[in-house]
């Protein structure tokens, strides 16, 4: 059956298929639900979240004015308001990403009905439900969730205002494209995917041409509040970058991750194959050839989008790639980069779209149940990686940081909290990384912040700082986040000393059982202020450590 007889079919679909659909999406988006809410408060709050937290804390004003956080501030205003109505506990604070996910899986359905049919769309909402990917950033206090849900809205007007021209469906997608732009800065990426969309397929009809730049003018414009703050953002990015610039393997290692985790790379190649089966069009339509107007129907009809199968993969595979390969081609010019695998999240209901389609498109009953077995088994052992594999053990096996973060502040907080003693001093360096900290100390524990990479001209305002805080004090606790500066200079020590080399040539530490491994867990440390110091050598280097743990051997 051809593109075009497909389409035509669906506006006889029985009434009662159309319900078992919308029974059978509903059932998937609860197994979406129970795998974003199993354990949802198993891992503790790590650097993101924390600053998430004390973002969404401020005044609405303070909010909308703040150009410290990196991303737009719409959804911590939305976090502002959920947390004053439910609180700031993990679950809680969590929760609001949940529900956004599992509107995310509905919608990536729906869209699959939209576009292709009712099995397509059940499969790639099924993807959706059931990718560690999705599921991971579903479970954390950050705008992915909302972006996910987003941009699918604003793809599916973006369409439908093309198909049918109607003030409606525009307005639709200004509402969803808007509010996309003040989610995520990655937002640039996927209007470009349909931007080029529309001149490829739309160049030719003039009076929608007219409409969809006037409505581009309308997102630049209602955007143009936030530009200058997002400048500052990339000035500040500029001064201290945490992104390294990103090589193919990253590339493929980001791309592995979208479709499961900590598989052999190997298997990455039959998604890849999958996908592009689903991406080949049965129908190749000549250059600039309208979309098909709509048959007027009743019901869930009139949501429809009848595209040719060359008009559909094209909209897919720009969708899917221009918020990867722009931001990885970019990175390798622009400094600091800004390729970040999560940051193109809104782009994997298009590749599910074409491993669903692809899947349908297998030519045997017998081979599309080994192609569909086979993605139940790759998944299912990515869950089980995912929920029951340690993460030092996740971090040994994995190429690439795609092996999620965590962060132990909660542990960490737990244990400082039994053994500080009124005559210690806790110090969290670096200063910026205080936000998770803060969230687990609450007032429990009184603490300073301190830089964790010293040039020579710090030091001495340093050791003025630890002479005030230090007065009276027997030991000095310190809290550190390690990352790659930090690690640099403790290596080197050639122009930069880390907090960690500079506080053990001063006073003499304990031995040492913490997260001291480079990575992002927290570290603990413990030195003695009544034991003063003088090194001249290097024998002050703490040595990593293989396990990630928290506290001090005793």
């Amino acid at each position: 059956m051809t593109s075009d007889q497909l389409n035509r079919s669906r506006a006889n679909t029985p009434p009662g298929a159309r319900g078992h659909f919308f029974l059978l999406l509903l059932f998937i988006a609860a197994l979406g639900g129970v795998l974003r809410v199993y354990h949802l408060n198993a891992r503790s709050l790590w650097l993101d979240e924390g600053f998430a937290v004390s973002f969404a804390s401020r005044s609405i004003l303070g909010i909308v004015t703040n150009t410290t956080e990196t991303s737009p501030p719409l959804y911590f205003l939305l976090l502002h308001a959920w947390t004053s109505l439910f609180g700031t506990s993990e679950v809680a604070l969590r929760a609001l990403s949940v529900l956004f996910a599992v509107a995310a899986i509905v919608c990536t359905g729906l869209l699959g009905f939209c576009l292709c049919d009712r099995r397509t769309g059940l499969v790639a909402a099924l993807l959706m439900a059931v990718m560690v990917f999705p599921i991971h950033y579903a479970r954390e206090v950050r705008p992915y969730s909302v972006y996910l849900v987003l941009t699918l809205g604003s793809f599916y007007f973006c369409l439908k205002g093309l198909q049918d021209n109607r003030g409606r469906d525009w307005l639709g997608y200004l509402v969803f494209t808007v509010a996309l732009s003040y989610t995520h800065n990655y937002w640039l990426f996927s209007v470009l995917g349909q931007n080029l969309y529309v001149l490829f397929f739309s160049g030719t009809r003039r009076p929608v041409l007219m409409r969809w730049l006037g409505l581009q003018a309308g997102v630049i414009l209602c955007f143009s509040p936030w530009v200058i703050p997002l400048i500052n953002q990339a000035a500040k990015e500029a001064r201290g970058p945490w992104i390294t610039r990103p090589e193919v393997t990253d590339l493929a290692n980001a791309i592995r991750s979208y479709v499961a985790f900590l598989i052999h790379p190997l298997i990455l190649w039959g998604y890849v194959i999958l996908a592009a089966l689903g991406a080949v069009p049965l129908t190749t339509p000549k250059r600039g050839q309208p979309v098909e107007a709509t048959q007027a129907g009743q019901g869930s009809e009139r949501w429809r989008l009848h595209l040719g199968a060359a008009q559909r993969s094209s909209f897919l595979l720009l969708w899917l790639v221009c918020p990867i390969l722009v931001p990885f081609y970019l990175s390798q010019f622009l400094n600091p980069p800004i390729f970040v695998p999560r940051y193109s999240i809104g782009s994997i209901p298009a590749l599910y779209l074409l491993l669903a389609s692809g899947v349908w498109r297998v030519p045997t009953i017998f081979l599309r149940g080994l192609v569909i077995g086979a993605i139940a088994l790759v998944s299912t052992a990515s869950l089980q990686h995912y929920y029951f594999t340690s993460r030092g053990e996740a971090r040994r096996n994995a190429e690439y940081y795609y092996a999620f973060p965590a962060e132990s502040w909660r542990e960490l907080v737990a244990s400082l909290s039994q053994q500080v003693k009124p005559a210690d001093v806790v110090v969290v360096s670096p200063e910026w990384s205080v936000p998770p900290f803060a969230y687990y100390a609450k007032d429990a524990i009184h603490y300073h912040g301190l830089p964790a990479v010293l040039k020579a001209e710090d030091r001495a305002r340093l050791i003025a700082s630890l002479d005030t805080i230090t007065r009276g004090k027997e030991r000095l606790w310190l809290v550190l986040r390690w990352d790659r500066r930090i690690r640099q200079a403790h290596s080197s020590g050639i122009e930069e000393q880390s907090i960690v080399e500079f506080l053990s040539r001063r006073y003499q530490p304990f031995d040492v059982g913490s997260s001291a491994k480079p990575g992002r867990a927290p570290a603990l440390l413990l030195f003695h202020l009544t034991r003063p110091r003088h090194l001249t050598s290097r024998d002050s280097y703490i040595p990593w450590e293989d396990e990630a743990s928290c506290g001090v051997r005793r």
